[in-house]
């Protein structure tokens, strides 16, 4: 469960914005782990929002 004051639209284009450009970036360098390290970091930021 997310806190109350999540602006979960906020919340929700961060997400799909920093997964998108971490796709952008592993495409054009042939890296998985920048998409792997990205995706850990988009949990932590999610995490600071449970309750």
């Amino acid at each position: 469960m997310l806190r109350a004051d999540t602006d979960c639209d906020v919340l929700g284009r961060l997400v799909m914005s920093t997964a998108e450009g971490a796709i952008l970036i592993c495409k054009a360098s042939k890296d998985k782990e920048a998409l792997l390290e990205t995706i850990q970091a988009l949990k932590s930021v999610i995490r600071g929002y449970k309750t």
